[in-house]
């Protein structure tokens, strides 16, 4: 390249051009790709718990409403198609969402290096992405919420305790002596 310039200022009779040595050995370095695959690999982690605790704190929410459905005969695998369709449908909504945001960002930050094939080749990457990383992260609760009894949500009390600051305090956690009056109702139940 140095000597290209050198040639171009000969021919036309310019003055020596100066160069700048730290681009030089900068472009003739080998590019790492060791800590980008790092940092994918935390984010798609971290991205994969977020998710999975969000549809847990779901299913949490919706026990009674599934033991419900499963008391009206529900089956387990209808409870599951209707927790994997509103994972999808949730997941569609936000990666759509996400990948608008993301390209709008950074059209407005690098307009200058837009290229259209490379964002269309990062968007369909990206879409895929988070589309495996939903389905992989709701198969817990889904089989959680496919394992619900049907009796087990008609016997939790909704707890409504207050604090010592007497502040309402709104659970679904059972105490020790309501875990006991349950699994003596249970055994009586099964004796039965």
């Amino acid at each position: 390249m140095t000597s290209y310039c050198r040639e171009i200022a000969e021919e036309y009779q310019l003055p020596n051009p100066s160069m700048n040595n730290k681009y030089f050995a900068y472009a003739s370095k080998s590019f790492d790709f060791l800590p980008i695959f790092g940092v994918i690999v935390i984010v798609l982690i971290g991205g994969y718990i977020v998710i999975q605790s969000i549809f847990r704190i779901s299913i949490n929410d919706k026990i009674r409403s599934y033991g419900q459905l499963r008391t009206i005969g529900a089956t387990p695998k209808q409870i599951k198609r209707i927790v994997k369709r509103e994972g999808r449908k949730l997941g569609s909504i936000g990666i759509l969402i996400g990948t608008v945001l993301g390209v709008c960002c950074g059209f407005l930050l690098f307009s200058k290096g837009f290229n259209a094939v490379s964002y269309a080749v990062m968007v369909s990457l990206t879409l895929i992405s988070g589309w495996i990383m939903v389905s992989i992260s709701i198969r817990k609760p889904v089989k959680i919420a496919a394992g619900i009894s049907p009796l087990k949500p008609s016997v939790l009390p909704q707890c409504k305790r207050t604090s010592a600051a007497g502040k309402r305090i709104s659970s679904s956690i059972l105490f020790q002596w309501e875990l006991r009056i349950l699994s003596v109702t249970e055994k009586r139940q099964s004796v039965l």
